[in-house]
């Protein structure tokens, strides 16, 4: 993998955290005396936070306005992401190896940075990032590729010499159609789209450990971070 710089999405990529967004969702349904589907909590996931409520009162019979499930919904994910929001397997250390070979980083997330940042200082990851955007910040959602391209421009590194890793089918289809090469990391909530995140990205891990796995007691130089994608 011969790269200088890497765009990490958050949620799902980072942090083992759709999980909690989609038990937010719930929790707030509930109190509602709703109980939501699983199908209806899919819908969720491609769409930005403040884009809930749109959904939401779409579906269901609430009596309470946009602002205020906004207002909720991100209240309960704050009280998470300061508490139990969790790196994935072996992403500390591999961002500790490319930080230490002159890769330079960037977070790409939809998720709004009054949230994440509490449990980026908490575990250890804002010092290693050279840059964090978010949708709200770059104009668009993944739907479309500009926080890709902002990112690009803020870690100034070359397209080609730049690797995006995402755990959603969305964005990998975005971030790919863009023309940027993309490693698919696997998160429980998209496994069943995984030939499709297969047919688009450079290569699929299911572990950052993966990536680790080269042998070396010194940090490798940006060239050598490198593993073939299984088979």
């Amino acid at each position: 993998m011969e790269i200088d710089g890497a765009i990490f999405d958050l949620d799902g990529t980072l942090l083992d955290s759709i999980g909690l967004w989609f038990e937010a969702g719930r929790r707030y349904l509930m109190g509602q005396g709703v109980t939501p589907s699983s199908e209806f909590l899919q819908k969720l996931k491609p769409l930005q936070a403040w884009q809930w409520a749109d959904l939401i009162l779409e579906e269901y019979d609430i009596p309470a306005s946009k602002e205020d499930i906004t207002a909720e919904l991100y209240r309960l994910m704050a009280e998470n992401y300061r508490s139990s929001a969790v790196l994935k397997p072996g992403c500390l250390e591999l961002l500790r190896r490319m930080r230490a070979a002159d890769v330079r980083l960037c977070i790409a997330t939809a998720t709004d940075r009054a949230l994440f940042e509490p449990a980026l200082r908490r575990l250890g990851l804002t010092e290693l990032f050279h840059a964090i955007l978010t949708c709200r910040e770059a104009g668009h959602g993944k739907d479309r590729p500009d926080i890709y391209w902002k990112a690009l421009d803020l870690l100034g590194t070359r397209q080609e010499r730049t690797m995006v890793f995402e755990d959603s089918l969305h964005a990998i289809r975005t971030a790919a159609g863009a023309g940027f090469r993309v490693t698919a990391v696997c998160d429980r909530f998209s496994q069943s789209e995984e030939g499709a995140i297969r047919a688009l990205a450079e290569q699929y891990i299911t572990s950052f450990s993966q990536l680790l796995d080269n042998g070396e007691e010194d940090p490798p130089h940006a060239d050598e971070i490198h593993q073939e994608p299984p088979h």
